[in-house]
């Protein structure tokens, strides 16, 4: 049986890309298991995805304090039992881990049973669990743009590779977006999200900027994150027209809302990212300034030297809504044609990744 095992849990950002590359190795006749965490995040994800099998491990954020990382060594310990019987059952298992806190319990099991270990870091800054997990994989697979690192010196090892977009995530026809949407004709449509951390600053300022965004003729819909508000409003400009300002806790349909998009305002996480260059949707880019290793500005720098997204630090939030007001129509057409463009040079990692892995393996 040919069997591989995806660890990807914790974030959207881990686990979008597990879930792309389980559907191209499933389609090839691969028995694939995708370990992920208990998190609500992951939770609400996988119940779209009834056909690949998912299994909860445990598993935590990593920590300098006391408690912090008792607690982390501790799950991680069961995380490494569990995995240690699971591959003790399945004796041909490939191991294939996009990162997080649920990657180091199931790649110490596969270093110690040695079976094949592929690591795929999504960012432009190595995260803990690639940089500690590293030496024990086969190939390490990195984005392009990370070439110029020190670590990208060992190119036996560290494979330039794209972020696997899931085969359900299809840009759409904007037209038909907004219609799916239920969003009027007339207007632009702003779009804001904070993805599954750090959406708090986002939504405060769509609320401070409420009247002014309808003044500017925009449609907002802004995500608020699960533990965050919904509700919408409805008001007239001076145009006479209704415009609307709809605050939802989360999306199913986040190819729709990119497509849709006259233009983005969003944390500058891989996954968000490789999903606006897929819709070919501008963007402004706020980095989340606490991620680690800050690696959401690396990420932002890189996708804004393009010039296909602005970037905007947080502490410089105050000049978001000019940003907004001064970009018209033909900027952003101009930065669709880039988005295009390099959006057709990327071709379809998912399948690239799944080639290499096989080839590998």
């Amino acid at each position: 049986m040919k069997r591989i095992v995806i660890a990807c849990g914790g974030t959207g950002g881990h686990l979008t890309p597990g879930i792309a590359l389980a559907q191209e190795l499933e389609q090839r006749g691969y028995k694939i298991t995708l370990f992920v965490s208990s998190k609500s995040v992951d939770s609400r994800l996988c119940k779209h995805y009834p056909t690949l099998k998912f299994i909860q491990i445990p598993g935590c954020a990593f920590g300098w304090r006391p408690f912090g990382l008792c607690k982390f060594i501790f799950k991680t310990l069961r995380a490494f039992v569990f995995s240690w019987k699971y591959l003790k059952k399945y004796r041909d298992a490939t191991i294939v881990s996009f990162g997080g806190f649920s990657a180091a319990g199931i790649c110490l099991a596969a270093f110690v049973r040695r079976r094949p270990i592929f690591l795929h870091e999504a960012n432009l800054h190595i995260g803990r669990a690639i940089h500690f997990l590293a030496p024990l994989a086969k190939k390490v697979y990195i984005p392009p743009k990370l070439k110029e690192t020190t670590i990208y010196r060992s190119r036996a090892k560290y494979i330039p590779m794209g972020y696997p977009i899931r085969r359900d995530f299809l840009p759409l026809p904007r037209a038909f977006a907004r219609r799916l949407l239920e969003l009027p004709k007339y207007g632009r449509c702003l779009v804001i999200f904070g993805g599954s951390q750090g959406a708090s600053a986002l939504v405060e300022w769509v609320r401070e900027y409420e009247i002014k965004l309808i003044n500017l003729k925009c449609h907002v819909i802004c995500l608020t994150g699960l533990n965050g508000i919904q509700m919408e409003i409805q008001q007239s400009a001076a145009d006479g027209q209704v415009y609307h300002i709809r605050y939802k806790v989360f999306s199913d349909h986040m190819n729709a809302l990119c497509s849709a998009a006259d233009l983005v305002v969003c944390r500058a996480g891989a996954g968000s990212i490789a999903e606006l260059i897929r819709c070919h949707t501008p963007s402004i880019l706020v980095p989340y300034p606490s991620a680690v290793g800050d690696h959401q500005t690396l990420n932002a720098k890189a996708h804004a030297k393009d010039g296909m997204a602005i970037l905007l630090p947080q502490n410089k939030l105050s000049e978001l809504f000019s940003i907004v007001e001064a970009l018209d129509g033909k900027t952003l057409q101009a930065m669709r044609k880039i988005l295009a463009k390099f959006d057709r040079s990327i071709g379809n990692p998912a399948a690239t990744l799944a080639d290499d892995i096989i080839r590998l393996k």
